[in-house]
């Protein structure tokens, strides 16, 4: 719309000039604007009748304007009227606020020699003055007002007019033109230079730190399905033998360069980007109650590195009677006595304090206690108040206060890529190849002299291309708790029932595959604390990691933590953990983390309501989260269908058992305790529950109220287990064996956190670094 009949105006808000004033345009108050720019839109339709668009294939597309009903269909005046009014755009022109007209026009503000009538020495020269809106962009117009000012001043104040005469032979101008004509031309130079770095920059990133090749050779002798973190594992330790040949397939890309995936601190912006999966579980009946449709959202990393890319990097292994509890159930051979080694095999413990008796030295994964601030520190002496001890979890004694330790060092992440494959792929391209964008459709079985099915290699999709490689030995599979069991089914391995019913030929009935998932919770304490020291600025942060790689920066605000027994506990190992995160919460910070934590937007209305009436944008100072370690709940996996693109229906149950809610409020009576201990005093921190809506009908802090919080913000910690069990053969739902040998087929193995019994007392990363050793150790024992 060039020529508007709508007018506004702009006033003062304030009286301070810091204030913007009040800018009201009225668009399309006058219905002639609205007429003129549906007779706009018919010359777009007329536009789709020509022969150029038709060839093209081009047409207007109203599916998503909301527009449109059976009396005002699509292309008639309403709907175009409906679509107007949606979609107003500025063309970002206002003008005339500062009209230029005659002295007998009540609304003009300067003469046309742009003075402001009734002053002297006040003149505007911009768009402020044009009477009307020109047909056109208004730049070129504003040039013009420039020049034709500076000439009325120039005359009335009798200034000398000297017009330069350009010359074109160079040799002819005086140094100082023939340096800015240098400058000019340097100046393109650096414009062009700057422009193709722009350009080639990424590409040449990508190859540097590429690690994957586009074609596979036809046969290998282990195929590893999933660059994650147990798969990568099996991959190195494979190929310490030179004449051992491994084909990693991973469905997403190179891991580097990113700095999301690198830098600690930005590890959530991860989430929701091309390396993430983006499950989503289904509606929860029991739990979720503040997100959208009840779904929680489920990143799990799609990318060579797999969920060790993108978690928050605690190393964690569990305590002992989680692994001796495994055996139990008839995972023989993974007791603690069996597991610890494999543990430090991994590891490079890079503190002092961590003693050898219980921590690796000469593993490829570095461990560390990294920059942590003062909260940590008061968070560890307030529960040394409570009577408990300061603790290294990974040693003899797991249950205290404790400072976490990290998969991460030098401000740097470390990833089951940057640890396990990096180091050593340049010495084993002759043996070891990794191949990204490459989506495994199913396993490829062939019968064996015996009359057994045997998986003889797998089909995947790269780029569109379906390929077909051989496997001389096995097939490994290390897809997580969700792509494992989600391939076994697609593959034939599955429930009977369930296969039939997505269309796919059965090679195995096995009714445990999807089955026994379990995951870890937490619900989230807001606390507000007055007398806490002000954060370092976002200068000294940089300069803190760009120097030492330490500081906020180099780690990932959740600072502390706490492994605690509640009285539901039926071993010695925790069943609660709460865990510090020292990050300050603001509305800011809502708006922005709303759409990956998947809030319902009156929720968030909520935050922003009850800072307005408190008058600040904090919302907390830092959270204490009560994580529910040991869940009596457990939900399945199924396929949505026969499709391998389709991600799989994800049914947690969170929350279905009773005692899951009562041992998260023991978990809140803990953290209540903290109120009370002289370092909480002393910042003078406090819990803030109003924010929840839970105490309009139950008492606040009442274990009806953490009921009623617990079932509305609950937030999975990420480590969904046990979809693809390891058991004995009696047991039915076992879908591997003590050495992880899927049942009923052979050369198929599965080595990732689908094969957990029960799920560990622990965040399970380090459990799926302890999996690939002991897989790859059970293999080269094998074979």
């Amino acid at each position: 719309l060039l020529k508007p009949s709508s007018v506004g105006e702009i006033k003062l808000k304030t009286n301070n000039y810091k204030d913007h004033p009040l800018i009201q345009p009225n668009y399309l108050s006058s219905q002639i604007d609205v007429d003129k720019m549906i007779e706009g839109l018919r010359v777009v339709e007329q536009l789709e009748g020509s022969k150029v668009f038709q060839k093209m294939k081009l047409k207007m597309d109203f599916t998503s304007m909301g527009c449109g009903n059976e009396t005002d269909p699509p292309r008639s005046a309403k709907f175009y009227e409906c679509l107007i009014r949606s979609l107003t755009w500025t063309v970002f022109h206002p003008v005339g606020t500062a009209k230029m007209g005659s002295p007998d026009d009540d609304m003009a503000v300067v003469s046309p020699r742009l003075k402001v009538y009734k002053v002297d020495g006040l003149r505007v020269a911009d768009a402020s003055v044009m009477p009307s809106i020109p047909s056109a962009n208004t730049q070129a117009a504003c040039y013009m007002i420039g020049e034709k000012a500076a000439d009325m001043i120039k005359q009335d104040w009798k200034l000398q007019m000297k017009i330069i005469k350009k010359q074109h032979n160079i040799l002819k101008l005086p140094f100082a033109d023939i340096l800015h004509l240098c400058n000019l031309y340097i100046t393109r130079i650096q414009v062009v230079i700057v422009c193709l770095v722009a350009y080639l920059l990424p590409y040449v990133l990508r190859w540097h730190y590429s690690i994957t090749i586009n074609q596979p050779d036809e046969e290998y002798d282990f195929i590893i399905v999933g660059a994650g973190t147990s798969g990568n594992v099996v991959a190195n330790r494979l190929t310490e033998s030179p004449h051992t040949k491994v084909l990693v397939l991973e469905a997403g890309d190179n891991d580097a360069p990113n700095i999301f995936i690198s830098t600690p601190l930005l590890a959530p912006l991860v989430q929701g980007t091309t390396t993430d999966w983006m499950y989503r579980t289904e509606p929860q009946e029991n739990a979720c109650n503040l997100l959208t449709d009840n779904v929680s959202f489920w990143p799990r990393g799609k990318v060579i590195g797999g969920s060790s890319c993108m978690h928050f990097m605690w190393y964690v292994r569990g305590h002992k009677d989680d692994f001796d509890s495994w055996e139990k159930s008839g995972a023989t051979g993974w007791g603690y006595k069996d597991v610890l080694g494999y543990f430090k095999k991994s590891e490079n413990a890079m503190n002092k304090n961590m003693t050898s008796k219980f921590h690796g030295k000469d593993g490829p994964l570095k461990t560390s206690y990294p920059y942590h601030n003062q909260l940590a520190d008061i968070f560890v002496e307030a529960g040394k108040e409570l009577g408990y001890n300061h603790t290294d979890y990974n040693a003899e004694n797991m249950i205290g206060f404790n400072l976490p330790q990290q998969t991460l060092y030098n401000g740097q992440r470390e990833s089951s890529s940057t640890s396990f494959l990096r180091p050593v792929i340049k010495k084993r391209r002759d043996r070891l190849h990794i191949v990204g964008r490459a989506h495994v459709r199913q396993v490829v079985f062939e019968e064996n002299k015996k009359g057994n099915k045997r998986a003889t290699g797998v089909i995947f999709v790269k780029d569109g291309v379906e390929i077909k490689v051989r496997a001389r030995k096995e097939v490994i599979f290390s897809g997580g708790s969700v792509g494992t069991p989600q391939l076994l089914m697609l593959s034939g391995i599955g429930p009977r029932k369930h296969l039939e019913e997505m269309g796919i030929d059965v090679i195995a009935d096995m009714p445990g595959v999807g089955q026994n998932l379990q995951d870890h919770l937490q619900i989230p304490a807001t606390f507000i604390a007055t007398n806490l020291t002000k954060d370092a600025t976002i200068f000294k942060r940089a300069f803190e990691y760009l120097i030492g790689g330490t500081g906020p920066l180099g780690h990932t605000s959740a600072d502390g933590g706490a492994f605690v027994r509640s009285s539901h506990a039926k071993t010695e190992s925790p069943d609660i953990q709460l865990v510090l995160l020292s990050h300050k919460w603001t509305t800011s910070t809502t708006e922005k983390f709303q759409k990956m934590l998947n809030f319902k937007q009156e929720y968030v209305d909520r935050l922003n309501k009850w800072g307005t009436e408190h008058n600040t944008a904090t919302l907390s100072d830092f959270l204490v989260y009560s994580c529910l370690l040991r869940p009596a709940s457990v939900g399945y996996l199924k396929l949505r269908s026969n499709n391998y693109q389709d991600h799989p229906i994800i049914q947690p149950n969170y929350l279905s058992n009773k005692r899951d809610v009562e041992t998260l409020i023991e978990g809140f009576r803990v953290i209540e305790q903290l109120e009370k201990t002289k370092h909480f005093k002393e910042i003078g921190a406090k819990m803030e529950i109003g924010t929840v809506n839970c105490g309009n009908t139950t008492s606040p802090r009442s274990d009806e109220f953490y009921e009623c919080m617990s079932r509305a913000l609950t937030m999975t910690i990420y480590h969904p287990v046990g979809t693809a069990k390891m058991g004995s053969e009696n047991d039915i739902k076992a879908v591997v064996d003590s050495r992880l040998k899927v049942y009923k087929v052979d050369g198929l193995r599965v080595a990732d956190a689908s094969v957990m019994p029960t799920i560990p007392s622990a965040n399970t990363q380090a459990a799926c670094y302890m999996i690939g050793e002991k897989a790859a150790d059970m293999i080269k024992q094998d074979w």
